[in-house]
């Protein structure tokens, strides 16, 4: 399955469900405009939440997209796919999803664990 805004490249958003609510995983990837496009998109079509990714060096930062979109939404639930505590120290994620959820009206989680060899890798930390 392609990615409607990757023009061809294979999909890079996974949908899950669980339970009684759905949520879209959003790879930041993309340019900060499409994925928060991508978020309004799962808000409009019914979803509860968008899990933002923090995996790799070539991405977008997690705190700013979720920023973005808490912006941009009013209903979703806003948090990360995962945030590596090797590569981000916890009291500035503290700080950060803090300052998310107080702006999104209590919107934002945190996922917090050791990530994997994108993020870890390229940075010479061996888990």
């Amino acid at each position: 399955m392609a990615c409607r805004w990757c023009s061809g490249r294979p999909a890079c958003d996974t949908v899950y469900m669980s339970g009684f609510s759905s949520g879209v995983l959003l790879a930041p990837n993309h340019t900060a405009q499409v994925t928060v496009g991508m978020a309004r998109l799962a808000e409009d079509l019914g979803y509860d939440s968008v899990w933002v990714a923090d995996e790799g060096v070539r991405t977008r930062d997690v705190f700013v997209t979720m920023t973005a979109i808490a912006t941009a939404t009013r209903t979703l639930r806003i948090g990360t796919g995962l945030v590596n505590p090797y590569t981000r120290h916890p009291a500035l994620t503290a700080a950060a999803i803090a300052s998310i959820d107080e702006l999104s009206g209590g919107r934002a989680f945190l996922v917090y664990g050791a990530g994997g060899s994108l993020s870890l890798g390229p940075l010479g930390i061996e888990r």
